[in-house]
């Protein structure tokens, strides 16, 4: 990717943060999650259609049955602004159910883009439109959030919003003390 596309301020018009999720919400979360049992984040390889690890500092990923009652409203709230400040209109009709991610020290998240498949089982169909962050907390070190070669600053209760595709590059640089909240949905 050139630096000149990097670099353009338009795209970053597309890149929004609100901070929706009140502290005790993010708290209830976190406490409920912390001591369940983790996956280790997998990455799918199209070229031998298979799903792995790419290193000993993945992340972990937990699934949580019906955790979307306890986002949805301020994902949808943020969803609102971000749509209400660009003028888009309705630009998503769906979500996929969260998905919440632990980083320990010394764990990131590699950069990539958003080409998200494993949300579409047969039954479910649609094209990711909008990636969304949701950050539970900020007592760590490092873990920070870059997209498209900028830091964004992520707080205890903001949610993240930006186009799920190829011109939004983006990676959580490694943890260097403490662990790291976060949830992820697409919606489409």
């Amino acid at each position: 990717m050139t630096d000149q596309f990097l670099n353009h301020s338009l795209a970053d018009d597309f890149i929004f943060t609100a901070n929706v999720i009140p502290g005790e919400i993010c708290d209830f979360l976190t406490s409920s999650i912390a001591e369940r049992e983790w996956d280790l984040h997998e990455w799918y390889n199209y070229a031998e259609n298979s799903r792995k690890s790419r290193d000993e500092k993945e992340l972990e990923v937990l699934h949580v049955q019906d955790a979307n009652k306890y986002v949805l409203q301020f994902v949808s709230s943020a969803i609102e602004q971000y749509t209400d400040k660009l003028g888009t209109g309705d630009v998503i009709s769906h979500f996929n159910n969260v998905r919440f991610n632990r980083y320990k020290t010394g764990t990131l998240m590699a950069s990539h883009k958003d080409h998200i498949h494993s949300i579409f089982d047969g039954e479910c169909k649609g094209i990711p439109v909008l990636s969304i962050v949701g950050a539970l907390n900020d007592d760590f070190e490092g873990g920070e959030f870059i997209c498209r070669g900028k830091v964004i600053n992520l707080n205890k209760g903001d949610i993240l919003i930006f186009p799920s595709c190829f011109m939004y590059p983006h990676e959580v640089r490694e943890i260097t003390s403490g662990t790291r909240y976060s949830f992820v949905m697409w919606g489409y």
